[in-house]
């Protein structure tokens, strides 16, 4: 997310770390991401977990925190192929900046 720890210190220090992040993030995307639609917030993960699972903070695209700690599932690995165990495609695009086209 950023270089700054999460970890590393108080509460109210990481909240403001997280704030500016998030701010900048949603500025630089316009509050879009490619493929996926707008961005609606963010999740902080904190926690790795197992099975699939870990455990972070929801927060909104102003990022102010909007819950408690929940669990988080991660999402499979990627891949690019006709189809969905194929793979073979998958890196073939991997070093080709996307262009997003704003009408």
């Amino acid at each position: 997310m950023c270089p700054y720890q999460t970890g590393s210190s108080d509460e109210e220090s990481r909240d403001q770390a997280i704030k500016a992040t998030i701010i900048e993030h949603f500025r630089e995307h316009a509050g879009d991401v490619p493929t996926f639609g707008r961005i609606t917030g963010y999740l902080l993960v904190l926690l790795s977990g197992y099975d699939g699972c870990d455990f972070g903070l929801p927060f909104d695209v102003t990022g102010d925190q909007v819950g408690s700690m929940r669990e988080v599932r991660r999402l499979p690995e990627a891949t690019l192929g006709t189809k969905r165990s194929d793979t073979r495609l998958t890196g073939l695009l991997k070093n080709t900046p996307i262009t997003v086209i704003r009408g």
